[in-house]
């Protein structure tokens, strides 16, 4: 339930309002009566030796279509600012 009280509408006739907002959800007992016999409850330790071994890479990737000519504009409308406000050719 939100409240708006007078203070906080001072712009306007500043009255109390009271505004309830239903939001879709389901109940509590939804899972304790249908889901809990097909609930697991697992914790990432448990389940640590089935996992596949991780690594991290980084790939660059060349920008293709509008998304790479729309960056090379904007590379080169920054380096001309850039060489106006500084005065040196150098980027």
């Amino acid at each position: 339930m939100t409240t708006i009280e007078p203070a906080d509408n001072a712009c306007s006739d500043a009255r109390i309002t009271k505004r309830v907002k239903r939001r879709p959800g389901a109940s509590p007992l939804l899972f304790g009566k249908f889901l809990m016999d097909f609930a697991a409850f697992l914790s990432l330790e448990d389940i640590t030796e089935a996992l596949p071994s991780y690594r991290e890479e980084v790939l660059a990737v060349e920008m293709d279509g509008p998304l790479g000519r729309h960056t090379k504009s904007s590379k080169a409308i920054s380096k001309r600012r850039y060489r106006r406000t500084v005065g040196t050719s150098r980027f």
